[in-house]
């Protein structure tokens, strides 16, 4: 995902991208401090994506700090998508069995639902965020300290822009 992500952002930005590298390294550290870098797994050692890119021109300080700032909160995103997975995974499987009692939902058209909650739930579909919203009359309300992923409260920022909240809005 770091790399789709960090490649997708740069293209976007409309820079051309000559060089990629990407190895997956094992880090051991101590008080903070890289104490140890090898290819192989070793004892304690945490495996570190490096990402390694050359652009095809250079950049002001400005480009420069700007691209930084971002791609610190791509890779947050990436890693709050990441380490949530498991936990997505489980709240989607969760959906089930009130789906299977649920009494407005009748027939083939439930066994499709629970069908298809199965195919995202064997990584047919890939979650970046999960949620629960509560029914509150007629609308939807968001349930406090309920999201994973990209929907996590340790999000520090929305990623969805002005255009596209305001879409929601009149949805």
């Amino acid at each position: 995902f770091i790399v789709d992500s960090v490649t997708a952002y740069l293209v976007a930005r409309g820079l051309h991208i000559d060089t990629i590298i990407h190895p997956l390294l094992y880090v051991s550290s101590s008080q903070g401090r890289i104490t140890h870098v090898s290819k192989a797994a070793a004892d304690k050692a945490q495996p570190t994506a490096l990402v390694y890119i050359e652009l095809a021109r250079r950049l002001t300080r400005t480009q420069c700090a700007e691209i930084a700032n971002d791609l610190r909160q791509i890779i947050e995103d990436v890693h709050l998508a990441t380490s949530d997975w498991p936990h997505m995974k489980a709240s989607v499987k969760n959906l089930l069995p009130s789906l299977a009692h649920a009494p407005s939902v009748k027939g083939e058209e439930k066994d499709e639902l629970l069908a298809f909650i199965d195919y995202i739930h064997d990584d047919n579909f890939t979650l970046l965020g999960v949620c629960r919203y509560d029914v509150a009359g007629k609308s939807l309300k968001r349930a406090a300290k309920t999201g994973l992923g990209l929907l996590s409260d340790k999000r520090s920022a929305f990623f969805l822009n002005g255009e596209e909240k305001a879409l929601l809005k009149h949805a």
